[in-house]
């Protein structure tokens, strides 16, 4: 959806870094972690001018492309500051060792908890078990966190190479948290062509308000979507994993400091939009100092270089058509003919509807 959008609709070119590439307010914490990603490692920008010690070019950008006051592109790598901490763990406290079950509930380790398990798996036979020894790198986690999105056995699909995962997760009717979203006063109109015979949307009419918003979907911590949708977010195990980080916490395993960031984690500085109708906050710029020159954490979707949140992805005012499919282009007369000629469905199976988009949808 994004990586094919014309540039020329966005506020800037570093809006596509920001949604293609999406930043966590929380990198720093995670550059503890003893096994590192590749497409995690932290970089942040300066204007190639800027110099140590000078207020000149000071400006810092958490993504590429972004531009400096001064019109040039800011494409001088610098390192963040990490201040290590110096405890156990980065999120956990201790040494503790915790089970992990098929589907991701975490426990910390008990015989009490391994005889449970074991007799909800309907196991009588103690000799059929069999421990095994495994090594986990980059390429088990990348498979693991595709995996705990869409199997309710994660570890078995990648540990044992058992892959029972089907391609649609389906999304059921579920029941949304009352927590604060927002005073309900935002709406957006979208005009939908439905086909009547079979009932489908075969494509939607929006502003920039309403393209905006499914954008920035991509940059939406997984911790406070699980919570706004209250668990119940049919996807794969992370509901069980939220559950497990808060029954950590309530026996003290989860660094105090850090439950925030794991139960309602915010969004990385200058990352909120317009259209946050989930109201998901975001986190402080840093602001760091290098070489006693203080850095100004920059707003990579304002063409103008200046260091205020806000602002969308989108540029506006414009019309967008939206298919069923979720891909999306500039609305025009010809795109229209196109995909009508490509359905092949009579014009009397046409029926165009006009919805309102607000916070409940």
């Amino acid at each position: 959806m994004v990586e094919n959008f014309d540039i020329q609709y966005l506020q800037t070119e570093a809006c596509k870094s920001m949604l293609l590439r999406p930043r966590s307010a929380y990198e720093i914490e995670c550059m503890e972690l003893p096994i590192q990603l590749k497409d995690t490692k932290v970089t942040n920008y300066t204007c190639p001018d800027w110099s140590f010690g000078t207020r000149s070019h000071n400006l810092l950008s958490m993504v590429s492309n972004a531009r400096c006051r001064c019109g040039q592109v800011m494409d001088r790598k610098m390192s963040p500051i990490v201040d290590v901490k110096g405890m156990e763990g980065v999120f956990v406290e201790g040494i503790e060792r915790f089970m992990i079950s098929d589907d991701l509930f975490i426990r910390s380790v008990s015989t009490e908890r391994s005889l449970v398990l074991i007799q909800s798996l309907g196991i009588t036979d103690m000799t059929v078990l069999e421990e095994i020894n495994l090594n986990v790198g980059e390429d088990k986690v990348l498979d693991l966190l595709k995996c705990l999105l869409v199997s309710k056995t994660p570890l078995s699909d990648v540990f044992l190479s058992k892959r029972e995962t089907t391609d649609a997760v389906k999304v059921m009717k579920r029941h949304i948290m009352s927590s604060p979203l927002g005073s309900g006063n935002k709406k957006m109109r979208v005009r939908l062509l439905l086909s009547k015979s079979n009932g489908k949307v075969l494509y939607a009419e929006a502003g920039e308000d309403f393209i905006d918003l499914l954008f920035s979907f991509l940059t939406l911590p997984a911790g406070s979507v699980v919570k706004f949708l209250g668990t119940c977010s049919s996807l794969g195990c992370v509901d069980n994993l939220y559950m497990s980080i808060q029954d950590l916490i309530a026996d003290g395993l989860i660094h105090c400091d850090l439950t925030p960031e794991l139960t309602n984690p915010k969004l990385a500085s200058h990352f909120v939009c317009e259209n946050n109708l989930l109201q998901i906050e975001e986190a402080a710029p840093l602001n760091p100092a290098y070489e006693g020159s203080i850095l100004q954490t920059m707003n990579p979707k304002s063409p103008n270089g200046i260091t205020e949140s806000g602002g969308g992805f989108v540029k506006g005012p414009a019309t967008f058509m939206l298919t069923d499919d979720l891909d999306v282009k500039p609305f025009s007369l010809s795109a229209t003919i196109s995909l009508l000629k490509k359905l092949n469905l009579p014009l009397s199976d046409f029926e165009v509807q006009v919805v309102s988009v607000g916070e409940e949808r």
